[in-house]
């Protein structure tokens, strides 16, 4: 099996509706390193992040973090997610209470069968 360095995964801002962030690639398993979500306004707002399976989509059963509070212009470390595996289609998804204030940088290691 083939592994690479950690790699960004994604980079982006949450809108108010949940959305794929990443998705792992057919034949690839991907381990979550880092999720950190970045508050750039100057009022508090919340992160809700899901662990969705292959052909899934985002509900309750599979939230790995909800409504986790970010204060303004801080940043959150996201503990839920890390060492998480993806197996080959399944995906992360992510929002927050307000769209377009909220930046997430995901990272991880990809390996191949």
């Amino acid at each position: 099996m083939a592994s690479s360095p950690i790699v960004p995964l994604y980079n982006g801002q949450l809108s108010n509706s949940s959305a794929a962030l990443y998705t792992s690639p057919t034949g690839v398993w991907t381990q979550l390193t880092k999720v950190l979500a970045v508050n750039t306004d100057t009022s508090a707002h919340t992160v809700t992040f899901h662990i969705v399976p292959n052909g899934g989509s985002s509900a309750t059963a599979n939230i790995s973090t909800n409504a986790q509070a970010v204060l303004a212009g801080q940043a959150w470390n996201d503990p839920n997610e890390y060492g998480l595996v993806l197996a080959p289609g399944d995906a992360i998804y992510g929002n927050a209470d307000t769209g377009s204030q909220v930046n997430v940088f995901i990272a991880g290691f990809q390996a191949t069968s």
